[in-house]
């Protein structure tokens, strides 16, 4: 994936790098098992290497102590759902919060990347909305019918991706911080 040129004479960047790969193993245990042949039970398993891709989402502007933080709190969370905890670690859209509008640049370029389709700024009541609704969900889905904690995952980062609320995040071909200038520029004008 190269470099694009874009106007105003910026560089625009995609916002995924390029795909690593982890191995997923393939292969129906309970067939396996109830065969007479358990112990090839390892060898009928193939392993296959998918692609995931990684979504560069911090921004120079954000800081080194909030890219820390959030690095810290994903780590966090891996561990303890690796331990059997209930995690909800869900991604929220950018949204018109106090945070974000009382930068008066980062309001202009939150309100620009409208113009930057699929990206779009949530409003804070559909937000809080949308984020309570899925905490919810999360706190009851890793139960089953005895209150055990089920696994669902079939890798420990899923937890970030499975119901992420991205705003179009994923799915623009440039990164937010390489679209930064002139989504303030779009967001002042339009």
């Amino acid at each position: 994936v190269g470099v694009l040129s874009g106007g105003f004479g910026f560089e625009y960047t995609p916002s995924c790098r390029e795909p690593v790969f982890r191995p997923v193993t393939h292969g129906d245990d309970a067939t396996d098992a109830t065969s007479k042949e358990t112990s090839r039970t390892s060898e009928k398993k193939t392993q296959k290497k998918t692609p995931v891709y990684v979504h560069d989402g911090h921004l120079v502007l954000q800081g080194p102590n909030y890219a820390l933080a959030k690095t810290l709190q994903n780590w966090r969370s891996v561990v303890s759902g690796g331990h059997g905890v209930c995690v909800s670690a869900n991604m929220a859209p950018g949204s018109r919060t106090r945070s974000m509008q009382h930068v008066p640049v980062v309001a202009k370029a939150l309100e620009g990347q409208k113009h930057f389709a699929p990206l779009r700024p949530f409003d804070v009541c559909e937000t809080r909305d949308t984020m309570t609704s899925l905490m919810l969900h999360d706190l009851g889905r890793f139960r089953d019918n005895k209150g055990d904690t089920v696994d669902t995952s079939k890798h420990p980062m899923d937890v970030f991706g499975t119901t992420a609320v991205h705003g179009g995040t994923w799915r623009c071909p440039w990164s937010v911080e390489s679209i930064g200038r002139a989504s303030v520029v779009a967001g002042t004008l339009w």
